[in-house]
């Protein structure tokens, strides 16, 4: 029965930035129509004039809740939450004009594949992919975003955020920030994932540490938000959600990731917004795994699947709009809910991973 209602919902699916960009919501924005230029569209801070740089001790922050685009931030239902999530990436706000973008792929109609959300926020995740993925999970677990939540609660996955030279003061430009991922350390606190690492094996810890793969030195606080955005077109985020009780996790590589968070007053609870772009083939074979872990290797319907993913592309890798392109990129807008934590005391022993997927 569980096989069978992921490939209904598969065949259901098929018929239904720079730094000089600036919005001051940490949870992405809402606008109105424009091009690029039009200070409605839902764009990151710019970045503060004449500040100075990072000079205090930092501050370390854990994600405490994800809302992966239908629910609100505050844990209410709603299909359409996604609107609100993200940033406007291509700087297009599209509603049923299509000729200046990437062309859909596998049959996408134009119509389900573009249309922006508010302010012309991209995130096809939350229009395209969520309507196929929280389904898949639904009969073993019957609330996804809660699950998640219930993971990173248990420690199962996580990010953590390190402005590590932050002080009191609401501009500085640059930060020194750094994202890692987060695992459930030896005494029940946050470890560093190996992976997040390129010596997660120096000592002392803190030379670990000092060899995140994720950072943007560059990175700044206008306004008393932070802004993430490496300058590094080969930069890729990877978000683990690990679902309680669900036999695998989703992992999200989101390429030109872009980060903002609300700097808090001590230890209270703040907001942010992670966007960008999920490469099409990756995410395309991903979703062919989780299902295949999740309902087992018989059959051939996993290439519908797959072409289920392809049409919610709606935008190009690199960030940008080509109609004589092929779209290969499909956008991405999560929110979160963080707040600061106790300093890293170990870097997680092993790195877990779901078992291997079915042998092609």
């Amino acid at each position: 029965m569980l096989f069978r209602s992921f490939a209904v919902i598969a065949i259901l699916s098929a018929q239904g930035c720079n730094r000089e960009n600036a919005n001051d919501d940490a949870v992405g924005g809402a606008g109105g129509a424009g091009g690029s230029s039009d200070p409605a569209l839902a764009e990151p801070p710019a970045p503060p004039g004449d500040a100075a740089a990072g000079n205090g001790p930092g501050r370390l922050f854990a994600i405490r809740r994800f809302a992966i685009g239908n629910a609100t931030l505050d844990g209410q239902e709603n299909s359409e939450a996604w609107r609100s999530f993200g940033y406007d990436l291509d700087d297009h706000l599209t509603t049923n004009i299509f000729d200046e973008l990437c062309t859909p792929t596998s049959g996408a109609s134009p119509n389900k594949a573009f249309p922006d959300g508010e302010g012309g926020i991209d995130n096809a995740w939350g229009r395209g992919l969520l309507p196929i993925v929280v389904p898949a999970f639904g009969e073993t677990v019957p609330n996804l975003e809660s699950a998640i939540n219930e993971g990173v609660g248990n420690r199962e996955a996580g990010l953590l955020l390190h402005l590590r030279n932050l002080g009191d003061q609401t501009n500085y430009d640059p930060i020194d920030g750094v994202i890692y991922e987060g695992r459930r350390s030896s005494a029940g606190g946050w470890a560093v994932a190996r992976r997040s690492l390129a010596e997660p094996d120096a000592t002392p810890l803190e030379a670990a540490l000092n060899s995140g793969l994720m950072r943007d030195a560059e990175s700044y606080v206008a306004d008393g938000t932070w802004v993430f955005r490496p300058s590094d077109p080969d930069a890729v985020l990877t978000v683990r959600l690990a679902p309680a009780t669900a036999a695998s996790t989703i992992e999200l590589h989101i390429h030109r990731p872009v980060v903002t968070m609300r700097v808090p007053d001590g230890w209270s609870e703040t907001t942010g917004t992670i966007a960008g772009i999920l490469d099409t083939e990756e995410t395309a074979l991903e979703s062919k795994r989780i299902a295949q872990r999740l309902f087992g290797c018989a059959g051939e319907w996993y290439e519908g699947i797959e072409t289920q993913v392809r049409q919610t592309s709606d935008i190009l890798r690199d960030g940008s709009q080509d109609h004589a392109r092929t779209c290969d990129g499909i956008s991405i807008g999560l929110a979160f809910i963080a707040s600061e934590t106790s300093p890293i005391e170990e870097i997680a022993q092993t790195d877990e991973a779901d078992p291997p997927p079915c042998t092609p």
